[in-house]
């Protein structure tokens, strides 16, 4: 189980998953207790580049992008997938996330057993544990985070 402070501007995928966290898990260290929690330091570091994921974590409806017609989407939805774009990301507060905001990527409701959704952490986030039996997978696409388990265990996420 963790908890997620924000160190530096980013956005995450967060994949949740109702699995119990195997022997395999526990071994490694990242099985989770009650008391875990993540962290990670401000950073002013800056890049003339975009970063590899810019165009998800900063979508447009500019000319290039649909031509500024709101509400038109390339995002479909069948009864076996999803392509969600970015044009369709809707954020909205996070349950149990501090200074976060996230949009729904898959969910229950379109048929998935997970969630997955896109994070926009700012400064002083902090994520609550999630809840019992329920496993939290972290893909950082921009800035960085540390991440502590319940064993006190930290890892830096980039």
């Amino acid at each position: 189980m963790t908890r997620i402070h924000r160190l530096r501007p980013l956005f995450l995928f967060v994949l949740l998953a109702s699995l119990q966290c195997g022997a395999a898990t526990a071994a490694a260290g990242y099985g989770g207790g009650a008391e875990g929690f993540c962290s990670a330091e401000p950073s002013s570091k800056c890049s003339g580049d975009q970063p590899l994921y810019w165009k998800v974590t900063h979508p447009t409806l500019a000319p290039a992008h649909l031509q500024d017609l709101p509400g038109f989407t390339r995002s479909v939805f069948k009864r076996d997938h999803a392509l969600i774009t970015p044009e369709s990301h809707v954020f909205s507060p996070l349950p149990d996330w501090i200074n976060t905001v996230g949009a729904y990527l898959i969910s229950p409701a379109i048929g998935a057993h997970f969630i997955m959704y896109l994070a926009n952490m700012q400064d002083g986030s902090k994520s609550a544990l999630p809840p019992k039996d329920v496993e939290r997978f972290v893909f950082v696409l921009q800035g960085s985070i540390s991440l502590t388990v319940g064993t006190g265990t930290i890892h830096s996420l980039l």
